[in-house]
């Protein structure tokens, strides 16, 4: 950026460049045969593109506060619903799609241990270790679960069943 028309002469700018005073205006500069400066003024349209400029820099700066916000909203639900629980209990009723497990833990606010009948519906592709299918589990059966609770319910995706040797 240059201070004045007479600056950009004494730089040796070229003729026909586009000049900067201080001020702001864009002026195109042009030196004459005399030695003398002449300009046009073209300050309007640069300060248009200037307000352009800051208009798009605007812009650009809500896209990315709107994409940041966005990608914070659906990796804090995405991780929400990926929750993965675990159980432990012994199998007390089973159909083709859902176990009911007896669960023990303890309670710290009572200070108790709680005893509780849990039901969890089976994902189709839920991985069944110790078995091949969820229909094959019996009554009384010591197992483990990996489960994902949505809407109140319970899914299980994992299951191991402890063998008699274990």
């Amino acid at each position: 950026m240059v201070r004045g028309l007479r600056q950009a002469a004494h730089l040796g700018v070229p003729q026909g460049s586009v000049v900067r005073i201080d001020n702001g205006l864009f002026l195109i500069y042009y030196l004459l045969e005399n030695g003398s400066c002449q300009y046009s003024r073209t300050a309007g349209r640069a300060r248009g593109y200037a307000e352009k400029e800051e208009k798009m820099k605007r812009v650009l700066l809500v896209a990315i506060f709107v994409l940041a916000l966005s990608a914070m909203v659906s990796g804090g639900a995405a991780a929400q619903e990926d929750q993965t629980s675990y159980a432990f209990g012994e199998v007390v009723q089973v159909t083709n799609d859902s176990i009911t497990v007896t669960e023990m833990y303890y309670d710290e606010d009572t200070e108790e241990e709680v005893v509780e009948q849990v039901q969890y519906s089976v994902s189709p592709d839920a991985e069944l270790e110790n078995i091949g299918k969820v229909s094959e589990l019996k009554e009384g059966q010591e197992i483990d679960i990996e489960y994902l609770e949505a809407g109140g319910k319970k899914e299980a995706t994992y299951i191991y069943v402890y063998t008699e040797e274990e």
